[in-house]
């Protein structure tokens, strides 16, 4: 299986002069400690590599950290658990967007990415045409109301895809898995590549959608494995740091609400 990109398009589109295009200022990073069943983990996670390497400041802009909690019990279910999450994902984020700053999620699960695209619907309104680049090994399981999914083959010909999928919609957030750059996870997607050649594709797609000055929030996912040894975790964490490195660096522009 291939590695794909999904980009999700909200049906309606904002009159052409409510939108302008900024420099960014300033950026809201939520980091989630916890693992895909919604709940806390409590042993040290990349997120915390990441705050440690200072990697934020590449971005040149400043930004304030908050990470999303809530309380948690043995009786919560993996679902309910998940949802409470989100809720509080979506409200800091939100809180972010209101204060004129970009989002950047990091750690977490890929059912995170809804929380996201909430905190975008209300913020910018039904009339704005959103769409989610989504990057990751795993097919995408979102389900949200009046937005429409295409999926691309991430290895063909993703400029031209990015051409014209993105000439359709008006703001971006970019979802990133991070086992994509895995490459033990991507071994059946990478056979006839080296491993850094396959990175460097899918990084430059990545920058790619950056380049487009539409992307909003962006999510740097890295979901928590039982099993894996320390030396493991942290080369994974070392290599999820030099990625957001890169990415930081290269998003200058995003659109905001014209007054």
């Amino acid at each position: 299986m291939f590695a794909k990109l999904s980009i999700f398009i909200q049906s309606k589109r904002i009159e052409a002069n409510a939108l302008i295009k900024s420099i960014i200022k300033s950026i809201e990073i939520l980091p989630i400690r916890y693992s895909s069943n919604g709940m806390l983990t409590q042993k040290k996670r990349e997120i915390d590599s990441y705050f440690e390497s200072g990697v934020y400041k590449d971005a040149g802009v400043p930004f304030r950290i908050t990470e999303p909690r809530y309380t948690t019990n043995t009786h919560n279910r993996a679902k309910h658990a998940l949802d409470s999450l989100n809720r509080e994902i979506t409200i800091h984020a939100l809180e972010g967007l209101n204060q004129g700053s970009t989002i950047m999620m990091c750690g977490g699960c890929n059912d995170n990415s809804q929380a996201i695209i909430e905190a975008l619907q209300r913020y910018y309104g039904e009339e704005i045409a959103i769409g989610m680049v989504w990057v990751s090994l795993e097919s995408n399981k979102t389900n949200i109301q009046g937005v429409n999914v295409i999926e691309l083959d991430i290895l063909k010909d993703w400029k031209e895809d990015i051409k014209e999928y993105f000439g359709k919609v008006d703001v971006v957030y970019l979802h990133i898995d991070s086992d994509i750059f895995n490459i033990e996870d991507a071994t059946s997607n990478t056979s006839h590549q080296s491993d850094k050649k396959y990175s460097d594709d899918i990084l430059n797609t990545c920058i790619a959608v950056l380049d487009t000055s539409k992307v909003s929030a962006l999510s740097l996912i890295s979901e928590y494995k039982k099993g894996e040894s320390k030396k493991r975790k942290e080369e994974k964490a070392g290599a999820n740091i030099q990625v957001l490195s890169k990415l930081l660096s290269k998003w200058n522009i995003h659109p905001v609400i014209s007054i």
